[in-house]
């Protein structure tokens, strides 16, 4: 069946982001040389909110592993 209204709206959304957001916990996780943790995946959904993807793709290409394992392990503040 077929779904409609804020439902399918809201599960489209969050499937979107999952999409997107896939491909830099790719890059983070690479560099890092682990998985990461619902914890620090739960902050970079977070942190999107509050940079946007550019500023997260520029942490992850600028910062060498140690500092972007630090910088990961924080919890993000407006």
């Amino acid at each position: 069946m077929v779904q409609y209204g804020k439902d399918a709206t809201t599960k489209g959304s969050s499937q979107g982001i999952s999409q997107g957001l896939a491909p830099l916990i790719r890059l983070f996780e690479r560099k890092l040389s682990r998985s990461l943790p619902e914890a620090e995946r739960a902050a970079l959904l977070a942190r999107l909110d509050l940079v946007g993807p550019e500023r997260l793709g520029d942490v992850v290409l600028d910062l060498d592993a140690a500092a972007l394992g630090a910088w990961a392990k924080t919890r993000p503040t407006p």
